[in-house]
Parts: C-alpha cells; sequence; structure tokens
C-alpha cells in the first residue's frame, strides 16, 4: 500500500503540471481515498479504538491539505498518510500483542516448563561432557599399558 501511495502521489503531482491535472488529481484522489479505506476496512483498522485521537487527526489533516486546489497536487497526502496509520495500527497491534501475553494464565506454566527443559538439556550436555571425558581417560590408560 506504501507504493500505491507513492505512485499516486506521483501521477497526481505530473497530472497537475498538465491543463486537466486539477480534474484529474481529484479523480485520483477519489479512486485513492476508496482504495486506502477498502485496505484499512480489509485489515480490520478500528478508527474508534486506541489511538483513535492520532488516526482521525491524520486523516482529517490530509483531508484538508488534499481539498486545496494547488496543494492537492504538491502534497503527498497519500504518502503520509498511509505511512502514518499503517504505523499507528502496527503500534497498536503489538501493544494487544503484549497485553494478550501478559494477561494469558498459561504464561507463567508455559515459562516454567521452558526454564526446566533448558536445565535438562544443560544437566544431558554436562552428563555427556563427564562421559566423553571418563572414556578418553580409559583408552588413555589402555593406551599407556
Amino acid at each position: 500500500m506504501k507504493g500505491l501511495a507513492l505512485v499516486l502521489d506521483a501521477l497526481g503531482l505530473a497530472l497537475m503540471l498538465t491543463v486537466v491535472g486539477e480534474v484529474a488529481t481529484e479523480a485520483i484522489g477519489f479512486v485513492g481515498d476508496a482504495a486506502f479505506l477498502l485496505w484499512f476496512w480489509m485489515k480490520g483498522a478500528n478508527f474508534m479504538g486506541r489511538n483513535s485521537g492520532k488516526k482521525l487527526q491524520t486523516l482529517l489533516i490530509n483531508s484538508v491539505a488534499e481539498s486545496i486546489p494547488f496543494l492537492n497536487g504538491v502534497y503527498p497526502g497519500f504518502s503520509i498518510e498511509t505511512w502514518r496509520l499503517t504505523a499507528l495500527m502496527r503500534e497498536e497491534d503489538e501493544h494487544d500483542a503484549n497485553r494478550k501475553i501478559a494477561s494469558d494464565p498459561r504464561a507463567e506454566a508455559i515459562r516454567a516448563q521452558t526454564d526446566r527443559r533448558a536445565a535438562q538439556s544443560e544437566a544431558l550436555a554436562a552428563a555427556e561432557e563427564r562421559y566423553t571425558a571418563a572414556n578418553d581417560n580409559d583408552t588413555e590408560l589402555e593406551q599407556a599399558a
């Protein structure tokens, strides 16, 4: 989506330099907004949840900037909006994942089991080292005799 945002911004800037540029940039703006709205909807973006103020602020600022005739073609609104909203969505997803892990009642049991397995692996490695050393000593004694 970030690539599409860059392409739409570049296309809007290029078309703005032509005679039909203003009409074309408005059409690109409408199609771009519809594409991003569909994409965020498919991704499950929640504009009324956590970080809702930042998300709505980003949308409002870009909508105002994109509605100004000359600024519409020059201002890379799609790119800024897409980068900002995806960063906010990623931050929200990481926060939710961390909260989910912290609230999982099985998390402590899983950590304890992982610690036990690590200790068993270390004990097994130490036993293998002792066994190998004992065999090496026996081999040396046989060779010496």
